[in-house]
């Protein structure tokens, strides 16, 4: 199922211009307004040295980080911090956020560290940023980019019973 998916993609960027970013880029989430202002880089190096930088928030980072967020589903190397809330259970589901996003980046074991740096921001600033993981100043885009499409087209897309006519190729096969 995922080959078929693929294939489709590679003919389509063939054929058509369409880019491996573009097919990501339609796949996270996008922020829109203005509530998040800044972009909180987190970067984790192979020594256990942690650097943080932070510039102006633009919309294209969703792509560069792989956010995606939707229910309790959540993929890539990010997190937005104005979803905070000072409630016992809402810090729970934040924390847990935290945990997802270092999780899926394979760098759980910093956690408290990541946690501190990230309330420290809150409390001693604000929480209009969005968090980005970096891994020896590398974007989860580069590193986990074909992780995050398996995991997308697994879950996001369902083989439909049967075989139907495909409408890029022409043959009857499975169908998404």
């Amino acid at each position: 199922m995922i080959n078929a998916i693929r294939d489709i993609g590679a003919y389509l960027r063939e054929n058509n211009g369409i880019t491996e970013v573009d097919i990501v880029r339609s796949l996270v989430n996008k922020i829109e307004g203005d509530t998040v202002k800044e972009i909180l880089y987190i970067d984790i190096k192979d020594n256990g040295e942690i650097e943080t930088q932070s510039e102006e928030f633009y919309g294209d980072i969703t792509t560069k980080a792989l956010f995606y967020q939707a229910g309790n589903d959540a993929q890539g190397g990010a997190l937005r911090a104005d979803f905070y809330k000072e409630d016992s259970k809402e810090i729970e589901k934040f924390d847990k956020k935290i945990k997802t996003t270092l999780a899926y980046c394979g760098i759980e074991n910093n956690y408290n560290q990541v946690k501190d740096i990230i309330y420290q921001k809150i409390s001693n600033q604000h929480k209009n940023f969005i968090v980005v993981i970096l891994l020896n100043g590398k974007y989860p885009y580069e590193l986990f980019k074909d992780k995050f499409l398996d995991k997308m087209y697994a879950t996001r897309f369902k083989a439909i019973s049967g075989k139907h006519i495909c409408h890029f190729c022409g043959e009857k096969k499975t169908g998404f």
